[in-house]
């Protein structure tokens, strides 16, 4: 199941753990763009690291499916945004992932 994005409410994210994940995953281009101007893609690593944390975090502390559809969307939507910045951070840093497990 892939939300709309025409249609979803991120107005709905508004716990610390969604907004702190939110805040995160859009320093993706400067944080490439930091690394590869300093010759330093380790620092993409640790920042890989960040975002798999807050995830967690915000995994473990909220019901990503509820009562209420459109927080589910949003939620469902914040969660493909993360998947995307993962894979995109283990494709620059020339690391296979499954798909699946």
């Amino acid at each position: 199941f892939t939300p709309d994005p025409e249609k979803v409410n991120l107005n709905l994210l508004t716990t610390p753990e969604e907004r702190d994940l939110m805040l995160s995953i859009t320093l993706l281009p400067d944080q490439v763009k930091e690394a590869g101007e300093n010759l330093e893609p380790h620092h993409l690593t640790g920042y890989l690291q960040e975002i798999a944390s807050l995830f967690h975090y915000f995994y473990t502390r909220h019901r990503v499916i509820t009562n209420n559809r459109e927080l589910s969307h949003a939620r469902l939507f914040l969660i493909q945004a993360v998947k995307i910045v993962i894979a995109d951070l283990l494709r620059i840093l020339g690391i296979s992932a499954p798909e699946r497990m």
